[in-house]
């Protein structure tokens, strides 16, 4: 459904009956926010790398956990232009542990993107790492 019958909609609804003289009383729509709550799990590292050492697996899954998610947060955002704002959570492969969390607004993304590291920029759009989920040497950067 368009934004725009969606508004009417919801204008609508704000309508309320007449009090008196005041025939078409309502109250006056401010903003309207179309958010989408998502969760997923984090992918596992290739099996190729299962060989590394335990502190480069960690790095390498960091990255790789980094990078999905500001990839999957702009596909989103592209593949739905009236979202508005996007609730995030990402959580290990093998465990509901909260690896990732944050609301990011479609503003947001107007950020730029020439910051060097994937962490700060998705700091810069609203997701924080949980430290609890990921090992710390690999998110120090």
């Amino acid at each position: 459904m368009r934004l725009r019958a969606w508004r009417g909609r919801i204008e609508r609804a704000l309508a309320l009956a007449g009090r008196g003289a005041v025939g078409r009383d309502r109250l006056r729509l401010k903003s309207v926010w179309n958010r989408l709550e998502i969760e997923w799990a984090a992918r596992d590292l290739h099996p190729w790398d299962s060989d590394r050492p335990s502190p480069e697996r960690a790095q390498l899954f960091a990255d790789q956990c980094l990078g999905d998610t500001e990839e999957a947060i702009r596909t989103l955002f592209a593949a739905m232009p009236q979202m508005d704002v996007l609730e995030l959570k990402v959580v290990a492969p093998e465990s509901d542990a909260v690896l990732l969390a944050g609301t990011v607004h479609r503003s947001a993304l107007a950020e730029d993107r020439r910051l060097s590291s994937v962490r700060m920029r998705l700091d810069r759009l609203g997701v924080r790492v949980h430290a609890a989920g990921m090992s710390e040497p690999a998110i120090r950067r």
